[in-house]
């Protein structure tokens, strides 16, 4: 039969295992070269994502503004 490993010897074996996980030095510059680009982006830009929304469309201002003519127009055509 063998033994199960106690409570505490199965925590010490966790602990041990995120403490070499934290300093694997794979994660360190996967971390860097996923963050470098967020990091350049606000620096550059303000903002931390591409707002790609405001880039293809616009204000929203203008977006009513144009869809209001846009259904008036439509109603003088159609006659209503």
């Amino acid at each position: 039969m063998s033994e199960e490993a106690g409570p505490d010897e199965s925590m010490e074996e966790e602990e041990l295992a995120d403490e070499e996980r934290s300093t694997s030095p794979a994660c360190d510059l996967r971390s860097w070269l996923a963050g470098a680009p967020l990091l350049w982006r606000q620096s550059s830009y303000g903002a931390w994502l591409p707002n790609t929304l405001a880039a293809k469309t616009g204000n929203f201002a203008q977006q009513l503004q144009g869809g209001s003519d846009y259904v008036r127009k439509y109603a003088q055509h159609a006659g209503a």
